[in-house]
């Protein structure tokens, strides 16, 4: 005797965390341009050759029950004009469940050029991708694949940040002993992230909603049901100090530098419990899990500099690790607008710095280094001068009339103001040797995270106590700065936006951006939407 079971199960839409796409845009080494790992909802470290095989964690809510798959994905790019190609090959496996999955599939990446600086990518199947799951007897065959994907990459001096929609469709025919029907699933998602030269961090939201129809002995069985998925993948350095053990030793410790990567995967689902027959029945199981895969660190350590005359100092520490970052240096500016070379005593904390030496400062902490040229010093002059690059000549024009093509921070002047990072302080003048304002610093800071729109518009009062004397130009950055961390009063409530700071203040403030750079603007992106921590 025949009848019809059918029954479809709602409820709420809920918030679905994955990160289905990981990217790589400046130097942090994720999977390079495009999608990352396509769109499948899965885990795994991110790699940068052209072809890579990967650890791979995902999990497949296909039968109705959740099955934590584990295996590879090999990942293959190739490049043509404007076009980027990027296939993945998916083997997994789950042998507890009797499980496996096989799947390939390539994408076109195309990337569009927009205004202000931000780049489209539109993202569509370059052919028909293949799939096939099988789960005891069963059998799921990928019989149809609709997608449609894109984001914008928004790239700012120091970051890049980007945001993504996609939506598809994916239809199984399955097949198996007594066993015949169809699978749909419909995914509907985003996702958001950044990548700078200190970290980066993707979290995707999707949306997964699953029907199943088929025939099992001689009942037709329906059912439906939801699926939550939260993925977030980082990549971030760390830096140390570590103290030798011996004494007899000429330096008594160093910095390392570790990369850390990790990604996180946690699922909800809300799938129907099924009888002896494999038939569902009414009753909804919830199930909640975690996934992690976490990359073996990388470790590098760092120049030792020995500043002997900084013992004791407030800012010692903070300035010997920019020494050995190659932020600072024995490089000074002098009031003349030049450049001159110190021993290491003549580093002085308490000195005032100049804007040429915070503008390199700066440009070396966000990774922005300008190309390197073999100049002809024959044909060098004070504005222009010509570089020979191979077989051709080229001139360089110095951005600013005070700027000198042979000043010592030519190069980071000149690609802070390509970047957008500087303006002058005059039509074509920069006043390299004037001392730099706080005020000056923070608009540099918040001009570089390109954050100036976390201020109301047109006008943002701040809570500082001397609020009335912040400058017009800096108010909207120093509202953002506050908002995000970067800075904060002294005990009395007081900014002084005005004040000319020492290279000791500097460090600590450039300190202090690192640490935004690093684990900052993470938690906005980690644990405030993700969290995990």
């Amino acid at each position: 005797m025949s009848f019809l079971k059918s029954r479809i199960f709602t409820a709420p839409v809920s918030i679905v965390l994955i990160a289905a796409l990981v990217f790589c845009l400046v130097p942090m080494p994720v999977l390079a341009s495009g999608l990352g790992l396509g769109c499948e909802g899965g885990i795994t470290l991110g790699g940068t050759d052209e072809k890579t095989v990967l650890e791979y964690k995902e999990v497949c809510f296909i039968t109705g029950e959740p099955v934590e798959m584990a295996g590879t994905v090999s990942i293959r790019k190739s490049t043509r004009q404007d076009m980027v190609n990027i296939t993945y090959t998916y083997n997994l496996k789950n042998a507890g469940k009797d499980m496996t999955l096989v799947r390939n599939v390539s994408y076109d990446i195309k990337t569009v050029e927009a205004a202000g600086g931000q780049v489209v990518e539109e993202i569509t199947l370059s052919k028909n991708p293949s799939e096939t799951v099988r789960a005891g007897n069963s059998v799921y065959s990928l019989r149809s694949y609709e997608f449609s994907s894109s984001r914008i990459i928004d790239k700012k001096p120091a970051i890049n940040y980007f945001a993504g929609n996609m939506r598809w469709r994916k239809t199984y025919q399955v097949t198996g002993t007594n066993n015949m029907g169809s699978v749909t699933m419909e995914i509907t998602g985003r996702s958001f992230g950044y990548d700078q030269s200190w970290g980066n961090t993707e979290t995707s939201i999707l949306n997964y909603e699953i029907m199943s129809e088929k025939t099992i002995g001689d009942v037709h069985d329906m059912w439906a049901g939801r699926a939550e998925v939260t993925v977030s993948s980082s990549v971030v350095e760390d830096i140390k100090y570590v103290e030798n053990i011996p004494e007899q030793i000429s330096f008594q410790g160093g910095y390392v530098k570790t990369r850390n990567n990790t990604s996180i995967l946690e699922y909800y689902c809300s799938l129907p419990e099924f009888d002896a027959k494999g038939i569902s029945t009414y009753k909804m199981i919830e199930t909640r899990n975690s996934l992690k895969l976490e990359a073996f660190p990388k470790q590098v350590r760092l120049p030792v500099q020995e500043l002997p005359h900084l013992r004791g100092h407030w800012a010692e520490d903070n300035i010997k690790m920019l020494f050995s970052l190659g932020i600072f240096s024995n490089v000074f500016n002098d009031n003349d607008g030049n450049g001159r070379e110190s021993a290491n005593a003549g580093f002085d904390p308490e000195q005032l710095i100049t804007r040429a030496e915070f503008v390199a400062a700066l440009v070396k902490t966000v990774g922005e280094q300008a190309g390197d040229v073999q100049e002809d010093k024959a044909t060098a002059s004070r504005r222009t001068r010509s570089v020979r690059i191979g077989k051709q000549e080229e001139e360089i024009l110095s951005p600013y009339a005070d700027v000198p093509v042979d000043h010592v921070f030519f190069q980071q002047i000149k690609a802070a103001h390509e970047k957008g990072l500087i303006l002058g302080k005059a039509t074509g003048v920069f006043a390299p040797g004037d001392e730099i304002t706080l005020a000056e610093v923070i608009v540099l800071f918040v001009r570089a995270l390109g954050l100036e729109k976390l201020a109301p518009n047109p006008y943002a009062i701040t809570f500082f106590m001397d609020d009335t004397s912040i400058p017009g130009y800096a108010r909207n950055a120093i509202f953002a700065a506050e908002r995000i961390g970067l800075i904060k009063g002294d005990n009395n409530g007081y900014l002084g936006a005005g004040e000319k700071i020492t290279r000791a203040r500097a460090a600590d403030l450039l300190i202090t951006f690192i640490e935004y750079m690093r684990e900052g603007i993470r938690k906005d992106y980690r644990e405030r939407i993700f969290g995990y921590y």
